[in-house]
């Protein structure tokens, strides 16, 4: 390479660098809600006070999955519908993921929930959840000993809690089990103090799911050592599956300053337009005479890669309210969702109540336009959507082609039925790009035998999706 090519390169560098800071600091147009989204109700304990939000959209559906509880006491996950984003009607008769039983890994606590939309997973699994969980203290670990967890779901409502049948044995795991657990905690058992200080050792909590070219990140917060310095740490871990995690190492620190006086909390990674954001919580000294309240304000990192994140010069890119409002005492465990031109964040906030001594919390909304240069355009040269085609020929033979269209990633199963409704052929069962298909149907079954003349179905079912159309086979 000659030289003038290196300053070229070193030019271009600088100048993409350059731009990434400038459209990453200017989220700082932020409008936040006047009134929150999600308040304290009388209803069931378990839901009337809700927490750490996560907010997804499937389809034209609004769906925000939080920890509920009752002052703050045995937190279970609830969830919330909506149309718009700004309207929310929760559930306050049925738990998302409920606590373990007794003695179990998490029959203490089960919060932080993070939820992602697998189009590609089969119909089973289309919803995955992540959450921190934590079970009732032994003598030797602390109450923060947390836990992250894994359930699974069809359609965002009913959840199975992963499990695995090796650990049923043991009283801990014979309902569920950690995905990212302690380490030394499944061996060495909750009471043991642990042996190896690293990042983590104390707890692994607050997770947070970027799942891009077939691989789950998982960003999430680590309690231990770290050069003699006791704190928390954003760290990432990968898995192929969800459930089989490989720690990988810390991505961010806390600097102790300023904002960040007493460290950091809550992570929240997304990516847009190849750039990864990770909000958080920083949280400041007491401010008051009431020496529990800490104020938060939320912070803003960014990465070109996913491992090295850098705060951006604006931070904090939003702060605590005036006196009186509901996010007066800060704002905490932000949610970030990109929709259309603009940044939704959801937050938790606090306001505390003299006549009770309590702080009660809200769950508030924040919303920022993203500059056109922000903003990922993905154009594909035709836009498909999900369609299945009549067959060709029809009638037909001996051999017939089936044609379907896919809008995005998804796990596809295309089968042929006869008029009883009996599976007689499976012609796809696989995980497949955006596009346009075709598939042959030769009129054989299963064993390779002739299947007789008559009418048949094809079915194509991917996610929630399922389409059926008739053909006839003539011999």
């Amino acid at each position: 390479m000659t030289q003038f090519n290196r300053i070229i390169i070193c030019f271009q560098i600088i100048c993409y660098v350059h731009v990434f800071a400038q459209r990453i600091d200017s989220l700082t147009d932020w409008t936040i809600n006047s009134i929150p989204v999600i308040t304290p109700q009388d209803s069931s304990p378990w839901i009337r006070w809700k927490t750490d939000p996560c907010v997804v959209i499937d389809e034209s559906e609004w769906f925000m999955f939080f920890g509920a509880n009752d002052s703050g006491v045995s937190t279970q996950i609830g969830r919330a519908v909506s149309s718009d984003g700004k309207n929310w009607i929760p559930d306050t008769m049925q738990i998302m993921v409920s606590l373990g039983p007794a003695g179990a890994w998490d029959d203490a606590e089960v919060e932080t929930p993070f939820v992602l939309i697998d189009e590609s997973a089969p119909a089973s699994q289309r919803y995955k959840m992540w959450y921190a969980g934590k079970g009732n203290a032994g003598n030797n670990r602390p109450d923060f000993a947390y836990q992250i967890g894994y359930a699974y779901s069809s359609d965002g409502i009913n959840w199975i809690k992963y499990d695995n049948p090796a650990n049923n044995s043991d009283p801990r795991f014979a309902e569920s089990d950690p995905v990212l657990p302690i380490p030394e905690f499944i061996a060495a058992g909750e009471d043991t103090i642990p042996e190896t200080i690293s990042y983590d050792s104390w707890s692994t909590a607050e997770p947070s799911v970027v799942f891009e070219d077939g691989v789950f990140k998982l960003y999430y917060l680590g309690l231990g050592l770290v050069d003699d310095v006791f704190a928390h740490w954003v760290a990432l871990a990968t898995s192929t599956n969800g459930y089989q995690w490989q720690r990988d190492s810390i991505v961010f620190s806390p600097n102790f300053k300023g904002k960040e006086a007493t460290g950091i909390a809550c992570p929240a990674v997304i990516k847009q337009n190849n750039e990864y954001l990770l909000f958080y919580s920083m949280v400041e000294l007491p401010y008051d005479s009431f020496a529990n309240v800490e104020r938060g304000t939320i912070g803003l990192a960014k990465s070109l890669d996913g491992f090295d994140f850098t705060r951006v010069s604006s931070n904090p890119i939003l702060t605590h309210g005036p006196s009186g409002s509901y996010y007066e005492s800060g704002l905490f465990a932000p949610s970030p969702l990109v929709k259309n031109d603009s940044l939704y964040l959801y937050f938790s906030s606090l306001v505390y109540k003299p006549i009770d001594a309590i702080f009660e919390p809200f769950i508030g909304c924040a919303k920022a336009p993203l500059s056109s240069s922000f903003i990922e355009h993905v154009k594909n040269p035709v836009d498909f959507s999900f369609e299945l085609m009549q067959n060709s020929p029809n009638p037909f033979t001996s051999v017939t082609m089936i044609a379907y269209e896919l809008p995005g990633l998804r796990y596809v199963d295309l089968s042929v039925f006869n008029l009883a409704g009996q599976k007689i052929r499976t012609l796809v069962s696989e995980q497949q790009c955006a596009g346009s298909y075709s598939v042959k149907w030769n009129g054989k079954d299963e064993k390779g035998n002739e299947a007789p003349s008559g009418i048949y179905f094809y079915c194509i079912e991917s996610s929630r999706l399922r389409y059926t159309r008739k053909m006839t086979l003539l011999r």
